[in-house]
Formats: structure tokens, C-alpha cells, sequence
């Protein structure tokens, strides 16, 4: 039976703490006595209490800033939603490098961001070496009246996963419940001809087993092509809200959630859908969603996902 999914928007969580103080009273002992009462005062550790602290050097000083400039410069190398089109592209020029990225895969990542993508994705990007191109014939040229310019294929730095050359039933014939099978399952549910319910259910088994944001981030990229967003935008815009808050909280940086969410919100308004409409029921739809996933993890594997908090 298809299930229905529908999104999400988390809320702030505030946490208040609360601070005591105490106080000690050192007393004097009686005036007969007239000593003080030294057992309920600590000894002075005199070489902690002397001692000066030491001046930190220049030097010491620029070999932090050193440091954290070179953590900085670590994360934007590999930071995949500042991917340059410039460096992405051969010829610098083509669509979008993020949905190239997750969709074709036809640019090149330098090695830094290639570490960050497998960590991301279930199959490990594979580089594109060289393309090999073809001039057309004379006949050819004609026939298209000069529009073909050249063929060109590309070759890649090793050979595609071996699931990549079957079908979806024979994917599902396989015994194995590995995060590979699941993933390419789920590639093969096209939105046209696989209900929507069952495609979201695919790509999340596939992130949930392999604890990757990749198969959702890379199904919100899909919906954006899908003919039937423009069918039913509301519901496409809040598949792709959904997909890329989950994506989020497993710590993609490509994920747009702020921009989805505003966008949600502008094509319900444009066919007359009220906000707390949408967002009351995303809300149920991404815990929903959420909660499908880590049983999926917890009963094919028998580990826990974590996903963040979630709106409850």
C-alpha cells in the first residue's frame, strides 16, 4: 500500500541553565583564644600561588593563527556546495556543479573534495580521466545540417559498480541487504513510472543503511527534473524540503533547507494553500520519514542512525 510522506521545519530548542553559589565563612575562634582557625583555612600552595605566567611569543602566536588558518582553508577544500565551475567543468562552462554532481557526474573534484564526496555518497566518485571524441562524418554533418560538432565519450578512472548494469528486478533478486543494492534500487525507481511514496521509501533504506545524506540530496536534485512537479508543485516542494532537512541533520553542507523551506512556502501561496497548512503537516510527514529510516537501520543491521533532533 502507498504511503503518503509529506515535510518538515524544526524549531529552536532553547536551554536555560541555572547557576548556584555558595559561600564559605571563616569564622575566628573565641576571643580567649584569639587564634585563628587554620583548620578550616587551606594550606597556600606557594609555588602555584607565586607563580607569574609566562609570556607567550610572537612566534607561538603565528604558528596558531597558522594553524587555524590551515583548518580553514582544510574545510573549504572540501566543502562540496563551493565547488568552482570554473575547476568543475573542463571547458568552465555547464549546469549547476551540485546537480551535475549528484545526477551526471561528467565534472572533476579535486582530491580533497573527492574525499569529502565518498564520505557523502554510498558508491565513491569515480574521476573522469580523459574524453575521447569522434568527429562526425561528412554524411552526418549533413544530415543534421551542421549541427552535430563532434561525439565525445568519457572514460573513467576505474570501472562502474557491477550493480550499475542491473535491472531493478534483478537488483531485488539479490539475498544481499547491502547499502549498494539499496541504492541502486532505488535509482532504478524512476519518478515517472514508480509512485512517488515508493521512490522516497528507496533512497531513504539506501541513506539509512549506509548512513549517508547522498540518496536523498541526490532524489530532491531528481524532483527538481520530475514533469509532474509542475502537476503538483506543493507536493514536490515539500518532497524536496524534506529530503534536503534530513540530508542536513546527517551533515550535508549542499543541503539548501532555509531556501526550500521559502520556497515551499511561495508555490503554496500561489495556489492558495495556507502556511500552517503546509508546514503543520511536513512537520508530521519528516518525523514520519525519520522515524522509517532508523527502523530500517535498526532491523536490517542492528545499529542506531542518527539523524538530530527531530520536531517532537
Amino acid at each position: 500500500m502507498e504511503r503518503r510522506f509529506l515535510v518538515i521545519f524544526a524549531a529552536g530548542v532553547v536551554l536555560a541553565f541555572g547557576v548556584g553559589a555558595g559561600s564559605v565563612y571563616l569564622g575566628e575562634r573565641t576571643a580567649q583564644s584569639g587564634a585563628r582557625d587554620t583548620a578550616m583555612v587551606p594550606p597556600v600552595d606557594e609555588t602555584v600561588s607565586t607563580r607569574q605566567p609566562e609570556p607567550v611569543s610572537e612566534a607561538a602566536l603565528a604558528l596558531d593563527d597558522q594553524a587555524g588558518a590551515e583548518i580553514t582553508e582544510w574545510v573549504a577544500d572540501r566543502d562540496l556546495s563551493r565547488v568552482d565551475k570554473a575547476v568543475y567543468y573542463a571547458t568552465g562552462r555547464g549546469p549547476d556543479p551540485i546537480l551535475d554532481m549528484l545526477i551526471h557526474r561528467l565534472g572533476r573534484l579535486t582530491p580533497a573534495q573527492v574525499e569529502r564526496y565518498n564520505e557523502l555518497h554510498i558508491i565513491p566518485w569515480n574521476q573522469i580521466t580523459q574524453y575521447e571524441c569522434q568527429s562526425p562524418s561528412t554524411e552526418e554533418i549533413e544530415m543534421t545540417q551542421g549541427g552535430i560538432v563532434s561525439t565525445c565519450l568519457p572514460h573513467y578512472a576505474r570501472p562502474h559498480h557491477p550493480y550499475a548494469a542491473l535491472s531493478r528486478d534483478e537488483l531485488q533478486d539479490l539475498q544481499n541487504e547491502d547499502a549498494e543494492r539499496a541504492y541502486f534500487i532505488a535509482r532504478r525507481s524512476n519518478l515517472l513510472y514508480t509512485s512517488r511514496g515508493t521512490t522516497i521509501q528507496a533512497h531513504g533504506r539506501a541513506a539509512a543503511l549506509a548512513a549517508k545524506p547522498g540518496p536523498l540530496l541526490e532524489l530532491s536534485y531528481r524532483v527538481s527534473l520530475d514533469p509532474g512537479m509542475h502537476e503538483d508543485p506543493v507536493s514536490a516542494s515539500m518532497i524536496r524540503y524534506m529530503l534536503e532537512f534530513v540530508a542536513d541533520s546527517m551533515g550535508d553542507e549542499r543541503s539548501m533547507v532555509e531556501q526550500r523551506y521559502f520556497e515551499m512556502l511561495e508555490v503554496a501561496a500561489a495556489v492558495g494553500v495556507e502556511k500552517g497548512s503546509v508546514t503543520g503537516d511536513v512537520n508530521k510527514w519528516i518525523d514520519n520519514f525519520r522515524d522509517e529510516m532508523k527502523e530500517q537501520r535498526r532491523s536490517t543491521l542492528g545499529l542506531e542512525l542518527d539523524l538530530g533532533r527531530g520536531i517532537r
